[in-house]
């Protein structure tokens, strides 16, 4: 059964999205009149500002904007994955397809890797609330994605979890990291944990890295990462790889191949973003 087919039966849809700094589009700012102020009625996301803790017992949810979404790394307006998936969400609902209302939930932080970042699972379960502090990652998602699955079976009869989205590994590819003999089985068992939390039958999908002209990335790690991040898939049953060279901007001889921003060349371009939102919806049909 398609995941298009599973949403007919649903009465509530969430998406997850996790991982670094191209999760939530660093410095990718929306045009000012793409800004959304007003919430959409069909689409809820969490807020920065109260559902970031480890003690809550309960979420508050909101109508979806562009500025307070990411319960990691404040930085608002962007063109995310997660923005231009609200928006095509709310449209087709409006135009009458059937589909069921939809919360999104983020959590990223730039430069943040499994390995030795925010997102290892040995940090210190000790948030402070005060965007300086480094916050663990791991112990966040664990948490918040608990209190997400208790939200939505106890509102819901039906509720589906239409995808975690890993948008990093970035920093995990270093060669210090990458180099580690037990990387492989250190991200499998971060993987798994996720899912575990996440409660709900889930697919993965796996954003893959990519190399680039005159790149001064460490190419084994790249290579490796993207290895663990397909035998993941293998295990997992359900979910891809997203294959950024697959987009159509894609082009090895530009400076930052056409998909990075030139400057940095690691950051997604907002075009590509919003293929990868197209890539999502095109996915529901598989």
């Amino acid at each position: 059964m398609t995941m298009t087919e599973k949403l007919k039966n649903a009465d509530a849809a969430v998406l997850y999205i996790a991982g670094q700094s191209n999760a939530h589009a660093h410095a990718q700012a929306l045009p000012e009149e793409e800004k959304l102020r007003f919430g959409l009625k069909h689409v809820f996301t969490l807020d920065h500002r109260i559902d970031r803790s480890l003690d809550n017992k309960s979420l508050i949810w909101r109508q979806f904007t562009s500025e307070y979404n990411n319960l990691g790394e404040h930085q608002d307006d962007t063109a995310t994955l997660g923005y231009y998936t609200a928006l095509e969400w709310e449209k087709r609902i409006e135009q009458g397809e059937k589909l069921p209302d939809l919360y999104i939930v983020q959590i990223s932080i730039g430069a943040q890797g499994v390995a030795n970042g925010m997102w290892n699972m040995e940090m210190e379960k000790k948030l402070v609330n005060d965007d300086v502090t480094p916050v663990p990652l791991y112990h966040l998602a664990m948490h918040i994605y608990s209190l997400v699955y208790e939200d939505l079976k106890a509102r819901y009869k039906n509720p589906v979890a239409i995808g975690w989205h890993w948008i990093g590994s970035e920093s995990d590819a270093v060669k210090e990291y990458a180099d580690i003999p037990t990387m492989p089985a250190y991200l499998e068992r971060f993987f798994d944990d996720m899912f575990s939390a996440i409660g709900f039958e889930c697919p993965a999908y796996f954003y893959r890295l990519a190399h680039y002209k005159n790149d001064s990335a460490y190419k084994k790690g790249i290579d490796l990462i993207n290895d663990i991040f397909n035998k993941y898939l293998a295990k997992h049953k359900s979910g891809k790889m997203v294959d950024c060279t697959l987009s159509p901007y894609w082009n090895f001889d530009l400076v930052g191949s056409g998909i990075y921003n030139e400057e940095d060349k690691i950051h997604y371009l907002s075009p590509v973003q919003k293929w990868f939102s197209e890539q999502l919806f095109s996915n529901l049909d598989e």
